[in-house]
């Protein structure tokens, strides 16, 4: 008589801890990705971002990739090209494409032009022509 409410039990717990340990894992993703927000523009590290959530650089790549958000480094590509896209689009030639390189945290140009136009099809240039809000 007891071993079912036994089980019972143990499986309400289980499911208790899953349930926290899926909100810790959200909210480790929502921290990682405040943390990109915040410093897409310095020359940041997954080091540094599991530093900022404290995890092992370890962990933070397993729940990154186990929640398919794809590595620290695409994920952070992603915000850098979104911005450029955003500096792109706004400052019509008022910002030179050296310049948006380096205020997206890109460093050099040639690397910035290089992962834009793999990251959208089109060189910084190209993009900028086709969607500059005149």
């Amino acid at each position: 008589k007891l071993l079912p409410v036994f089980a019972a039990g143990l499986e309400a717990k289980a499911h208790e801890k899953a349930l926290i340990n899926r909100n810790k894992t959200e909210s480790c993703q929502e921290k990682v990705m405040e943390f990109i927000e915040k410093h897409y523009f310095e020359d940041i590290s997954t080091a540094d971002a599991a530093k900022a959530v404290s995890l092992s650089v370890s962990r933070l790549c397993h729940i990154l990739k186990e929640n398919s958000l794809g590595t620290f480094s695409q994920l952070l590509t992603a915000e850098r090209i979104y911005h450029a896209k955003q500096f792109l689009a706004y400052s019509d030639s008022e910002l030179r494409l050296n310049e948006i390189s380096m205020l997206c945290g890109f460093g050099k140009y040639e690397h910035f032009s290089r992962t834009f136009k793999k990251e959208t099809g089109f060189s910084p240039a190209e993009w900028r022509k086709k969607h500059c809000d005149h």
